[in-house]
């Protein structure tokens, strides 16, 4: 499991330096904000899990060594950091797809998006704040709960929204483009959402299959995007920002 935990983290920091890198590179070649979104969206993803693979890494040499208190402390700080990062995962996405097949439903999601983050934020923070100071995670726990069972269908929608509305555009190659990204995100998120719906019965059959998996489907989930930003890039489709957005839906 040691072993396990460790190469989850070791993959999610290199996945997060590869979705930072692709964010630089697009910023250099001033590429659409649908791709820059797309490659936040990665970067929040792998920090997200190299927060729990960090938290299975303490708690296999360091948390034992700790004071019960202080380690509880420092584990809900690290959840912590893991639903923000989880929130700004799904607030990229909502953004990548509005950016690229913009909508004023679209928008109206975004908008929401980025209120309803900004709150949940700023309630996590408060929740957290109870617990680290007062001992009381009622707050906290209940909105991980909620987080938790929310940003994968929430994605899944979205990405169902791609694929259906990718057919629309205009442009040939950004229509491929959007087609085989969504065709990938769809079954991808459904899996991460029943994954997540069954992990605790999976950690019961054995503690490291969750942990496997996590690596498994992050690799899935980073390498195509990657090679997919890459394929924009080889096709000068990145330099193109008003292509990215040609014959949009405008329902």
């Amino acid at each position: 499991m040691a072993l396990v935990a460790i190469l989850g983290l070791v993959l999610a920091v290199v996945g997060a330096l590869s979705a930072l890198a692709l964010l630089v590179h697009g910023w250099l070649t001033r590429s659409p904000r649908a791709v820059g979104h797309v490659s936040l969206s990665v970067l929040c993803y792998n920090l997200w899990l190299a927060a729990w693979f960090l938290f299975e890494c303490l708690r296999l040499w360091v948390l034992t060594q700790m004071e019960p208190v202080t380690a509880l402390r420092l584990v809900a700080f690290l959840l912590l950091n893991a639903s923000l990062l989880s929130i700004g995962w799904l607030y990229a996405w909502i953004a990548a797809t509005d950016e690229a097949l913009p909508s004023r439903p679209g928008r109206i999601a975004r908008r929401l998006a980025l209120v309803g983050g900004l709150g949940t934020a700023a309630l996590l923070v408060v929740g957290w704040s109870a617990y680290h100071f007062n001992s009381d995670g009622v707050l906290f726990i209940l909105l991980r709960r909620v987080i938790g069972l929310t940003v994968y269908p929430v994605a899944l929608v979205v990405a169902i929204q791609m694929q259906r509305k990718a057919p629309l555009m205009q442009h040939a190659e950004w229509r491929r483009a959007l087609g085989m990204l969504a065709r990938f995100y769809v079954p991808l998120f459904a899996v991460l959402f029943v994954f997540a719906l069954f992990r605790d019965r999976l950690g019961a059959i054995s503690p490291i299959l969750p942990l496997a998996l996590d690596a498994t489907l992050d690799i899935v989930y980073t390498t195509f995007t990657v090679l997919w930003v890459v394929r924009l890039d080889a096709h000068a489709l990145v330099r193109d920002p008003h292509d990215a957005r040609t014959a949009a839906p405008s329902a």
